[in-house]
């Protein structure tokens, strides 16, 4: 069952990262928002932490795995929010000398061409394998719009 909250939560984060990234914009803020089943007693946790701006889709993701291995009380999840918060333009890549630069340019490079490719082939032309995987959500999440089903017809 981790795995696949787990999965859901690294959609997600893709997801929104990725519309940071469209935006020109990074997040200083991750928040992770997690209801448990109906029949739980407790009903979840939402937790939130201040991280150096980045719309990084690898870093932001691990900020939101940290929190949900921290706070999982391995209760059945109904419910999974990620959200990002202080806003702020991206600011130009500072390289510093704890960190492998190559690695950095080469996520950033990464994030640049699933980018360029989810845009002009669509989100579900490019997926991770654990996409496909039972529990995964992103191929499910690639037909709604606003939340809903496009162009079928709601009864």
């Amino acid at each position: 069952m981790q795995n696949q909250i787990e999965i859901v939560i690294r959609e997600m984060t893709e997801e929104n990262a990725a519309r940071l990234r469209k935006n020109q914009v990074s997040a200083g803020l991750v928040r992770l928002s997690i209801q448990y089943a109906k029949d739980v007693f407790e009903r979840g946790f939402s937790k939130q932490m201040t991280v150096p701006p980045s719309d990084n889709t690898f870093e932001l993701t691990e900020y939101m795995l940290l929190m949900f291995r921290q706070n999982w009380n391995e209760s059945p999840v109904r419910v999974v929010n990620v959200t990002f918060g202080k806003i702020q333009p991206r600011q130009p890549l500072q390289l510093s000398l704890f960190e492998d630069a190559d690695l950095i340019l080469r996520r950033r490079e990464l994030d640049k061409a699933v980018d360029n490719i989810r845009s002009r082939f669509g989100y579900s032309s490019l997926l991770h394998a654990s996409s496909l995987l039972p529990g995964a959500m992103a191929k499910q999440r690639a037909q709604l719009l606003g939340g809903h089903r496009a162009g079928e017809n709601n009864e």
